[in-house]
């Protein structure tokens, strides 16, 4: 009789516990409405419109993020906005600070990098690889005194750069006050220690936000949300 109970109360454990869990998933992977398709970011000069119906927004994964939102096949979209200090070119040296704390042993790996352009200006795209095994195309670009970091994350073996919707999803981003195709050089450049830190800083807090993705996709996983 004892042992019968003593199951069932760690059955009724077990139950709540997932319970729990379940509405932690439901909570971070959100819903959104048909008129939320949008959503404008003034105070950041931005907005960001999903890429299809199949795609809805979910919670901030970090208070620096401005955005979440999940989609088909495992694809997640995240973007932080984070003011500058101080602007600074967005060249090799910025871009090896950022790099140093957003890829991490045990995190993500880095597989390649190159400069593009993005929304008319320029933009550092880096590839990696997370310990979830997802993949990652992160773009950062340099305006309005901001600094952004848009990621566009997939499941799959193939890359999510590869993948048919990545254009779509960075697509998705842009600026509700155009930035100068060709802003003035930076005159005088920061400091390199407080160039560093401002790389720095923008890879740290990105890093944070895929450790939140991270623990979503793995309740995901859990659960079998798709």
């Amino acid at each position: 009789m004892r042992m019968e109970r003593s199951k069932n109360m760690e059955l009724d454990k077990r139950q709540v516990m997932s319970s729990l869990a379940a509405a932690l998933v439901l909570a971070c992977l959100g819903s959104a409405r048909a008129d939320e398709a949008a959503r404008a970011f003034p105070e950041k000069k931005c907005k960001y419109v999903l890429p299809s119906k199949e795609w809805s927004w979910a919670q901030n994964p970090d208070p620096n993020a401005i955005l979440m939102a999940v989609g088909p096949r495992g694809l997640i979209v995240t973007c932080a906005a984070m003011t500058l200090p101080a602007m600074a070119p967005l060249d090799s040296n910025f871009t090896a600070g950022f790099d140093k704390n957003y890829f991490k042993p045990g995190q993500q790996e880095k597989r390649n990098s190159s400069f593009i352009t993005f929304q008319g200006i320029p933009c550092y795209e880096a590839r990696g690889t997370m310990n979830t095994g997802q993949t990652t195309a992160t773009r950062v670009f340099l305006a309005h005194g901001f600094g952004y970091v848009l990621v566009a994350i997939g499941e799959g073996q193939q890359p999510v750069e590869q993948d048919p919707d990545c254009e779509k999803i960075f697509a998705g981003f842009s600026f509700t006050t155009p930035p100068p195709a060709n802003p003035p050089p930076v005159n005088p450049p920061p400091a390199p220690t407080e160039r560093d830190n401002i790389s720095y800083k923008m890879g740290q807090i990105v890093g944070y936000c895929l450790i939140a993705i991270i623990g979503i996709v793995l309740l995901r996983r859990l659960f079998g949300k798709s």
